[in-house]
């Protein structure tokens, strides 16, 4: 199946709206272009150029069941990048506007779908589509056809690699969360498809399947514990890369990126887009678990992060601090002057239940966009050891007055999740104080038929909230604590600033 774009497909720009924010101007529209099998398609788009003579451009695109954001647009404006979105999401999803949705031909559906034959694929149309908005791009002087990069978060991120693969105009690309691996046998809720749709997906839609075919420059950023870029395969899709490559994931997280990864994106794309400085070259975790790294007297600090245990892609606890014992995955974290957080390729051991070292609170503690954003450029989440077993949280304060979500990942260590008997108990406490009622609590459990969630609204009384088992709906005899992997913890509040611990087994 042929995938590789053709310049100029664009065939028809129909404006729809030109407004200025923030002193950027931002046009809007409808990009007409040809697909392969000659079908039409209609793809909304947004664009800013900057004044900018032969300037730097990005092509950022959304993630599932996200559309054009002109925050994104205007984020890229203030770093000094003229930006083009497009929307590539089928359905009604909630705060899209209908009059501003990409028109598909007829039969096409989301990429999350079981789809029978390629005419139902968007994938392919949406990396021609990524085409027809470099074509846009490249109609003004203002932009240097020889600096145009791609970006996406989530399925964004995915359909970024196939960009940076398929489409000749890219010279660097950031996914971010999206890798691929959706029929690999560790990749939760695998993909099911006929056998012909599962081939043409792996053999030309599988960013893990088709490294070989990456010639442009590709910095990654994800997490330990993200549910969709699962760390083993994103791990292995960049050591088969043959192209200049980074990494950098934050542990324990899920779905968030922090501070250091954003800048590694962003240093990224201005070195090799807009001239600015090389970045060292990606640190290694030797065999005696010293990092060896470029550039050390711009070296911050460093750090080792390990894992007992990595059965499911986004589940496990991950330690930090040189690993006892054998191990599953340890891998290293470079933190920069330049603002930016290199990460080592993991390095993987036998897996062994038998560890001396139990995590602390601090250990296991992650979150997802709750809390951070599926957004690469702003909402970040800063940790403040209060004392071994207690922090503080701070969120952004730009963070939209969304409930934060937390996550403990000590259950996923099974020598701390043996100490467990009848109930865990948790601290919680805003800063400043103000009134907590009650949480929603999910416990993640692994067993027989795969993995499976139960919710319970528990209430929240004297600065600290106690879970039991026997309070969650659908808790059966085959439920146990050891069976649990993961608490995530919704607190009903908007607050910035909230402490969590200690946490206590009983």
């Amino acid at each position: 199946m042929q995938m590789l774009n053709n310049m100029g497909n664009l065939t028809r720009v129909r404006e729809t709206e030109t407004l200025e924010l923030e002193g950027f101007r931002i046009d809007a529209g409808f990009l007409e272009f040809t697909a392969r099998d000659g079908r039409t398609c209609s793809v909304y788009a947004e664009r800013c150029l900057l004044d900018r003579e032969q300037g730097p451009a990005v092509i950022h695109c959304p993630g599932g069941g996200q559309t054009v954001d002109r925050a994104d647009l205007l984020d890229w404006a203030r770093k000094g990048f003229s930006s083009v979105s497009f929307d590539w999401q089928i359905g009604d999803y909630p705060g899209h506007d209908p009059a501003k949705k990409s028109r598909w031909p007829k039969g096409v559906v989301t990429q999350i779908h079981y789809i029978r034959d390629a005419s139902e694929a968007i994938l392919p149309l949406a990396v021609q589509a990524a085409g027809a908005c470099v074509d846009w791009l490249i109609e003004s002087d203002k932009v240097n056809t020889e600096a145009i990069g791609v970006v996406g978060i989530s399925w964004g991120g995915f359909l970024t690699w196939l960009v940076a693969a398929y489409e000749p105009r890219i010279k660097a690309a950031v996914p971010v969360y999206g890798c691929g691996g959706q029929f690999d046998e560790r990749y939760p809720g695998r993909f099911r498809l006929p056998p012909a749709m599962r081939d043409a997906w792996i053999n030309n839609w599988d960013p893990y399947s088709i490294a070989a075919r990456q010639s442009k420059p590709v910095c990654y950023l994800s997490c330990t514990n993200d549910f969709f870029g699962i760390l083993p395969l994103a791990n292995e899709l960049l050591n088969k890369l043959t192209v200049p490559r980074r990494r950098g994931w934050l542990p324990n997280c899920n779905h968030s990126i922090g501070p250091g990864e954003s800048a590694l994106g962003l240093a990224w794309l201005r070195h090799y887009l807009d001239n600015g400085p090389a970045l060292p070259s990606e640190p290694v975790l030797k065999d005696d678990f010293t990092l060896e790294a470029d550039a050390p007297e711009d070296i911050l600090s460093s750090e080792i992060w390990w894992t007992p245990e990595l059965k499911d892609g986004d589940l496990g606890c991950w330690i930090k601090g040189t690993p006892e014992g054998t191990f599953a995955a340890a891998y290293g974290r470079v933190h920069y002057k330049q603002g930016y957080t290199l990460s080592t390729p993991l390095k993987s051991q036998s897996q062994s239940q038998s560890q001396s070292h139990l995590p602390t609170l601090r250990d296991g503690l992650g979150w997802n966009w709750g809390m951070g954003s599926t957004q690469f450029h702003t909402n970040h989440v800063t940790v403040e050891n209060l004392s071994e077993d207690t922090v503080l949280l701070h969120r952004d304060p730009d963070k939209k007055d969304d409930a934060p979500s937390f996550f403990l990942n000590q259950f996923a260590h099974p020598e701390w999740n043996a100490g467990i008997g009848k109930a865990v108990t948790i601290g919680l406490r805003t800063d400043p104080p103000e009134p907590l009622s009650e949480a929603t609590v999910t416990l993640s459990i692994r067993g027989i038929g795969g993995r499976q969630e139960l919710s319970a609204t528990i209430p929240i009384e004297n600065d600290a909230i106690r879970i039991r088992l026997d309070e969650f709906p659908g808790f059966g005899p085959m439920h146990t604590w050891g069976s649990v992997v993961r608490v995530q913890i919704q607190l009903k509040t908007t607050t910035k600033r909230f402490q969590v611990g200690p946490l206590e087994r009983e």
